[in-house]
């Protein structure tokens, strides 16, 4: 009977990993990126270093992505600061950062994906919306 209850523990803690990803903090990429947005080096110096290798990359998405943050800055003004609300390591290779940016006037919501390739984090999808329903899961908002 001991050795069936050794068996089951190790069939049944298998699938699941030594170490929780949720540890570490997000990509220095996004952390970078995020930085550079909210202490004003500018809306396009953000936007560079967040598509910097990424596949997103390109005058078209690097274009699409600046004329959205600076809509919303023309609805609640400046950007201000941001917070880190969860950092969810799918694998060791791909990472969602869900956060909150602060502008003068109110907020926006945000979650980056990235892909640790070979070398580097690269970001390979990002979204951003004024309501929280639209881009967080709904535990925190709710």
């Amino acid at each position: 009977m001991r050795g069936l209850n050794i068996s089951l523990l190790i069939l049944f803690s298998w699938n699941y990993p030594i170490f929780s990803y949720e540890v570490y903090g997000p990509p220095k990429i996004v952390h970078e990126a995020l930085k550079k947005m909210t202490y004003r080096s500018g809306v396009k110096k953000a936007v560079r270093e967040l598509l910097r290798e990424s596949p997103l990359q390109g005058k078209k998405n690097s274009k699409l992505l600046e004329g959205v943050l600076i809509k919303i800055e023309g609805f609640y003004g400046r950007a201000r600061g941001h917070d880190i609300l969860r950092v969810v390591y799918l694998s060791q290779v791909v990472c969602r950062v869900y956060g909150v940016m602060y502008f003068e006037k109110g907020p926006a919501y945000f979650y980056i994906d990235s892909y640790n390739s070979s070398d580097d984090w690269r970001v390979v999808d990002i979204s951003l919306a004024m309501r929280p329903q639209e881009i967080l899961p709904r535990e925190l908002y709710e």
